[in-house]
């Protein structure tokens, strides 16, 4: 079982405004929080995987599809991104990936929008049909698609046991 270990600040000093595609895959021990895989166009025909961290306090994120989120983030520390992306890489192709300085990961604490896209990324086409920006998430998944065409990576997900625990950090 994969472990991966989220400490957030209990007072954020930089806010961002966040915009992505991704699938989230994972719940954490408290229930509040979901990680969510992301693929991104870094450059034409890039296909760069992220994981990012969203609070869903009222259980509005769904498992296993591939969304579209907007909304304010904070910067967080996720313990295990590299562990996840090599045990990630024995199951399907990955091209590239990002793990942040110190292990730090985008915490989206308010969300404003969300878009359920597809419930199966090869249909990824329909997400186009979708009133949301063509971003680079958007792209980066048709990437990874259009390079890797027989991977469901919806049922890869789905099978690895992960262990996501959660706690603030001091505000000192």
């Amino acid at each position: 079982m994969l472990k991966l270990y989220l400490k957030y600040p209990a007072i954020a000093k930089e806010k961002l405004i966040i915009s992505e595609v991704g699938i989230p895959f994972a719940v954490s021990s408290n229930g509040i929080f979901k990680l969510i895989l992301t693929c991104y166009a870094e450059v034409e025909e890039g296909r760069t995987f992220e994981l990012l961290v969203v609070y869903d306090k009222y259980d509005e994120i769904p498992l296993y599809k591939l969304i579209y989120i907007y909304g304010e983030a904070i910067l967080g520390c996720l313990e295990g991104q590299e562990e996840f992306f090599k045990y990630l890489a024995k199951l399907i192709p990955i091209d590239k990936y990002i793990v942040g300085r110190r292990n730090s990961i985008h915490i989206v604490y308010k969300v404003d929008k969300v878009v359920h896209l597809v419930d199966n990324i090869k249909m990824m086409k329909d997400a186009l049909r979708a009133n949301i920006p063509l971003t680079r998430g958007i792209m980066g998944w048709m990437n990874y698609i259009h390079f890797h065409p027989g991977i469901d990576i919806i049922s890869v997900l789905k099978n690895i046991k992960v262990k996501f625990e959660c706690k603030s950090q001091d505000s000192s």
